[in-house]
This record gives C-alpha cells, sequence and structure tokens, in this order.
C-alpha cells in the first residue's frame, strides 16, 4: 500500500512537471509570436483624443494597443521608424492614408491597407492662453473651408503632391506668427531634402496669414519633442495635431487649444511583404478586422 502510494505521488508530481513546461513553452511561443508595429509616439493630448475616439466609437476590439498578440513601438521621428520597417525590427506601421501611398510608392517591398474602421483628423494647435490668436486662425480656417480654398489647397498639395510654394516674405509692422512643422506627415505636414517646409504647410498657413493680416515664419521641430516647442513659446502654433475626436476648442487635458480641422484621411497600415512576421501578421489582421489579405 506505501509503495503504491509513492509510485501515485511520484506519478503525480512527473504529470504537473509536464502540465508546467507545457504552460511555460506556451508561453513562450506566444511571446515569440507578438507582431511588433510602428507609430510615431503622441503627446498626451492627443492620447487622449484617440481613447475618446475609441470609446465613443466603440471600437476597443480594433484597438491595437491593447491586444497581447500586437507590441506597440513608438518613434519620435518618421525616417527611423520607416528604418526599423525596413530592417524587420517592426511588421507594419500606421499612417494617414495619403501618406502611407507616398511612403509605399518610394518602397517596392512595402504595401498598403485600408482600415475601414479608423480614421482620423489633423488640425493646428495653439496654447491655451492664445485665445485670441486661435480665434483668428479658426474664422480663417472656417472661410478658407466655406470659399473653397482649402478644397482647392488640398486636391493641389496632399492629394496631387505639388511642392512648389514659396516661403511669404515679411511685411513690416505686422505681426508675426511662428508655426512648428515637423516634416513627419507627407504631404501635408512636409520638410524638404533640404530641410525647408514646402507644400500644403506652406501654402495653407499663407492663405492664414493673409486673412488675419499677419506676417508668418516656420520652424522645424522634432515629432517627439513638439509640444515642447509649444509651451516653452518657442513656436506660436502647432500645424499638426493628431485630433481622432474631431475636437475643436480646449484639449481633453485642457491644456491646448484644437483648431478645425484642415484635412481629414481614413488610417491605414503599411506592411513589409518581406518581413519574417508578414504570415503572423496576416493571421491576426484576418482575426481583427475580419478580411484576408492578399
Amino acid at each position: 500500500m506505501e509503495i503504491e502510494l509513492v509510485w501515485r505521488i511520484e506519478r503525480m508530481k512527473k504529470i504537473l512537471l509536464i502540465l508546467c513546461t507545457c504552460f511555460i513553452c506556451t508561453g513562450i511561443l506566444a511571446a515569440a509570436e507578438t507582431v511588433p508595429y510602428g507609430s510615431l509616439v503622441n503627446i498626451d493630448e492627443e492620447e487622449d483624443a484617440y481613447n475618446k475616439y475609441i470609446s465613443d466609437n466603440n471600437l476597443s476590439q480594433y484597438d491595437s494597443r491593447k491586444l497581447k498578440s500586437l507590441k506597440r513601438v513608438t518613434f519620435d521621428d518618421l525616417d527611423t521608424m520607416l528604418l526599423a520597417l525596413e530592417n524587420d525590427r517592426i511588421c507594419y506601421m500606421w499612417a494617414p492614408g495619403v501618406m502611407a501611398r507616398y511612403i509605399a510608392d518610394r518602397n517596392k517591398n512595402l504595401k498598403v491597407v485600408s482600415s475601414p474602421t479608423l480614421a482620423a483628423y489633423y488640425s493646428m494647435a495653439t496654447r491655451k492662453d492664445d485665445k485670441e490668436l486661435y480665434e483668428q486662425i479658426n474664422t480663417a480656417l472656417i472661410d478658407i473651408r466655406n470659399d473653397g480654398t482649402l478644397n482647392t489647397l488640398v486636391q493641389k498639395y496632399i492629394i496631387s503632391g505639388e511642392r512648389n510654394t514659396v516661403l511669404p516674405k515679411a511685411t513690416a509692422g505686422k505681426p508675426k506668427i511662428v508655426v512648428g512643422v515637423t516634416g513627419n506627415m507627407p504631404t501635408f505636414d512636409y520638410v524638404d531634402e533640404s530641410g525647408i517646409p514646402a507644400g500644403f504647410n506652406v501654402a495653407l498657413m499663407t492663405e492664414v496669414a493673409r486673412r488675419t493680416d499677419s506676417n508668418v515664419s516656420f520652424v522645424n521641430v522634432g515629432w517627439g519633442s513638439k509640444l515642447v516647442a509649444l509651451s516653452s513659446k518657442r513656436i506660436d502654433v502647432l500645424f499638426c495635431f493628431e485630433n481622432y475626436a474631431n475636437l475643436i476648442g480646449p484639449s481633453i487635458g485642457g491644456t491646448l487649444l484644437i483648431t478645425r480641422p484642415y484635412y481629414h484621411d481614413e488610417q491605414c497600415i503599411v506592411y513589409n511583404t518581406r518581413s519574417k512576421k508578414v504570415s503572423l501578421f496576416k493571421k491576426v489582421f484576418k482575426s481583427l478586422m475580419g478580411y484576408k489579405l492578399d
């Protein structure tokens, strides 16, 4: 009887050991199969707008930031994120549609997939205490939209990709608006190879300055440090604020004033067709979005 009891105990130990090993191995495999993806780092106010958008539209099941099968990797600039994508450090990245196609057109290994569920607005932002400047820009944006000028600028510079803009010359005696651009959202927040802002951001702000009887100048700021540039008064206006929730007025945290959007676009996935994890990515995408990639 005693011998049989010892045998059963030993057998149970072996079974428990096997089960523990299985659980551990399963955990290791699950971790190994996590798909890394990239996005530009959001300032807190943009993150708040994103969370509100997800909540208001009941899109939590599509929130890639909270899925265990995905791992978000944030970047301070587009060039570094693209390098990570090309070198298979990340499998895919999120980008507005026009930017996604701009990127994929320049790299044959990258492919764009539209997301039928996610979209974002793009606005400007000022400091919360710059209410007069905020109201001036907002009024100008309303007029520019209502008379068709905004649509003309979007078609010419964002959709068609025109880059030939001339930086406006200053006129003595007029107030100056210093605008921060990042160059990390082509084709609407664009900086050319020489580091000079060009295209839509220049064209739109030149029109805003004309209608507010102001001078305008541009300062290149890092995507990850754009809020610091604004709060430190290095710039007066942040040109590109990712406004997922279509906020107009105070940001959710109350630190910024968000203008009416100047552009709206679907959010797309740009993935590396040569990634070692592309098969797993396609599997995860199908379970997330409900349809299969080519």
